[in-house]
């Protein structure tokens, strides 16, 4: 029942389970299916949810030449879930203290069509502090990933693993040269780009060092604009003013 109607309707209720269930020859009230709903049936729900991630399907890999090479793209992201106020000290929100949020993390094999995993946190928890982005990086796999994840620490250990990454550039990180070390100064060299694109390699991180291969595109002036006001906006709700260098 439970099952079932979450997939009939993306937004649910115990009204529509009871119906559900109705359908299946189980005449069953709203309010039985409330007292039922234990932290027994929680467990098993989520043990499903394991059991149904490690179910691989059987398709054939995205045609794509570029991405033979490897063996998953996995897309890591997050999504935050608003829970009703009664869960609010069991999954802590942000900002509004009134409401739980939950946040699932999330895996997919893009390459291959496979969910690899999903990890459960409370709202407030950074997705820096989540070790499930780790856990994908097999050998000759490819993360691709937003800046809430990056760390160097966690970059470096990717590449440890033989595997490979895309990130955006955090712009606060240093950047240094790959014979020398020596510190590069990327606005200096970008304001130097004369075409719509810039490449380099590059040591990324003062203490990681890391080798990786930086890679810009220019914007379109209204572009350039909408993306200063947002970074502006994000440093005003966080109680800090932006740096030139952003």
């Amino acid at each position: 029942t439970l099952v079932l109607g979450c997939l009939e309707q993306e937004s649910t209720s115990l009204r529509l389970w009871s119906e559900v269930a109705s359908d299946l020859g189980c005449d069953i009230t709203a309010s039985s299916i409330d007292e039922r709903l234990t932290g027994r049936v929680v467990m098993l729900l989520y043990t499903i949810l394991q059991w149904s991630i490690q179910q691989k399907l059987e398709v054939s890999s995205l045609p794509v030449k570029k991405l033979e090479q490897f063996c998953r793209v996995i897309l890591y992201d997050a999504t935050l879930l608003t829970l009703p106020p009664i869960l609010k000290q069991v999954f802590q929100g942000g900002r509004d203290k009134t409401m739980g949020q939950m946040k699932l993390q999330v895996g997919y094999d893009y390459l291959n069509a496979q969910l690899q995993s999903v990890n459960i946190h409370e709202g407030i928890e950074p997705d820096q502090k989540d070790k499930g982005l780790l856990e994908q990086a097999v050998e000759g796999s490819l993360l691709i990933f937003d800046l809430g994840y990056f760390d160097q620490k966690v970059l470096a250990d990717i590449q440890a693993r033989k595997a490979f990454f895309v990130t955006r550039y955090q712009s606060q990180t240093g950047l240094y040269d790959v014979q020398t070390e020596k510190p590069i100064n990327l606005v200096e060299a970008l304001n130097n780009v004369e075409g719509n694109w810039f490449e380099t390699h590059c040591k990324l991180g003062h203490n990681a060092k890391l080798r990786v291969r930086l890679v810009a595109r220019r914007v379109a002036r209204q572009e350039a604009e909408k993306r200063r006001r947002q970074v502006r906006q994000r440093a005003k709700s966080s109680g800090y003013t932006a740096s030139q260098r952003s």
